[in-house]
């Protein structure tokens, strides 16, 4: 026994004929009177049916025409919303850097391996402190590998410890960033990074490896971000229809 209610199974029987093309792209579905009649079924249920084509990416209304086939079909995926690329990094308005260092390095097998580099080749290294807020612990330990060629970034962040280092490239070197690779892992915390973090040595943390890649996915910067014990990242995901167009 189907057990949906009857405004959705309503829905499906219309979005299947939908597919069949027994109502076909451009043209207008029956009118609510005439679906009223053929399901038996009240106004509001008829136009909670409809309502759920238009969610579903199938149909759209026109004062005046009613309802016309937009798709034969949808396809429904959830996409994570991001206002800004603040939102990735849980950045907050009071968020600041401090105890910023910089050194020239030449990259280990392991930094290599990480961005498919070349071992030796020279990049610059960054290692700051991240704090939510005034008085507080530090909540991240970053460990950031710029090209040669943005070395002025560093003395820019020096200065505005609370500039988005993406919001720096973008404005101060026109490199606007296409794609944003991100790994999220657990990790035991060493030494040296617990006690930037204020943890214990060897207690869990969170390592988050982020890769930052401009036109024609050219990879501009990479960060590698140490988290104390019981941080989390939280995410929101909507529900987005693509159309299939006839």
């Amino acid at each position: 026994m189907n057990s949906d209610p009857k405004y959705l199974c309503i829905a499906k029987e219309l979005k299947s004929r939908i597919s069949d093309e027994a109502y076909q792209v451009g043209k207008t579905l029956p009118t609510e009177v005439s679906l009223m009649d053929e399901f038996c079924a009240s106004k509001q249920t008829i136009r909670n049916a409809l309502r759920m084509l238009q969610q579903w990416g199938l149909t759209y209304s026109r004062r005046g025409s009613g309802t016309i086939v937009r798709s034969k079909g949808g396809q429904e995926s959830f996409i994570q919303t991001l206002a800004s690329m603040a939102d990735l990094l849980q950045y907050k308005p009071e968020t600041f850097i401090a105890n910023l260092q910089y050194k020239a390095i030449e990259l280990s097998s392991e930094e290599a391996k990480l961005i498919n580099g070349k071992i030796g080749e020279e990049w610059w290294q960054v290692n700051m402190r991240r704090f939510p807020a005034s008085g507080t612990k530090a909540d991240a330990y970053l460990v950031l590998y710029f090209r040669d060629s943005h070395r002025g970034i560093i003395d820019l962040l020096a200065a505005e410890p609370k500039t988005l280092t993406h919001a720096v490239l973008q404005e101060g070197y026109g490199e606007v960033i296409h794609e944003v690779f991100q790994s999220i892992e657990p990790c035991l915390l060493e030494r040296t990074t617990a006690e930037k973090l204020m943890a214990e040595e060897n207690s869990a943390g969170l390592k988050v490896t982020r890769k930052y890649y401009g036109a024609d996915r050219k990879l501009i910067w990479f960060a590698v971000v140490y988290h104390p014990p019981k941080y989390s990242y939280d995410s929101w995901f909507a529900r987005q229809v693509t159309n299939t167009e006839n």
